[in-house]
């Protein structure tokens, strides 16, 4: 999730005037837009969208919504696995000592096609399309 806000200090969100109140909601809302534009421009099968800012009890927020299974397309199928893979350490037979007992032979990777899902980083370049709108609407005058 791509999320936008603008937060206010609690005890001075009743004396915001409504020009900073129309500002935050617009500064929010470019940055759902720009972050929907750079995720789909990353992963068009997402169909992310920018929703409509709303107010909350500290301020303006804003953010993305899209594919529920975009998080497995963000990092790939391996997740963060950040180790050496055990594909290459694994033997290619092994004995099997169970009842009358056998050799166990793994399957070539090109039969298992085991490859995963390639990580498409979908999230981190949105947020900082986002996060750059953001702040480039803020200083707008």
């Amino acid at each position: 999730m791509i999320r936008a806000r603008v937060l206010v200090d609690p005890n001075r969100v009743d004396r915001m005037d409504e020009e900073m109140k129309k500002r935050a909601r617009v500064a929010v809302e470019s940055a759902a837009r720009a972050a929907a534009t750079v995720a789909n421009g990353r992963y068009p099968d997402g169909n992310f969208h920018a929703k409509p800012a709303r107010g909350t009890h500290d301020g303006v927020a804003a953010g993305v919504g899209g594919n529920p299974l975009a998080h497995i397309f963000n990092k790939g199928s391996l997740g963060r696995h950040v180790g050496a893979l055990k594909r290459d350490r694994r033997k290619d037979s092994w004995p099997v000592r169970r009842g009358a007992g056998y050799t166990a032979t793994r399957q070539p990777e090109a039969l298992t096609g085991n490859t995963g899902v390639a990580a498409r980083d979908i999230f981190g370049p949105a947020r900082r399309a986002g996060r750059k709108a953001l702040q480039a609407a803020l200083r707008r005058r």
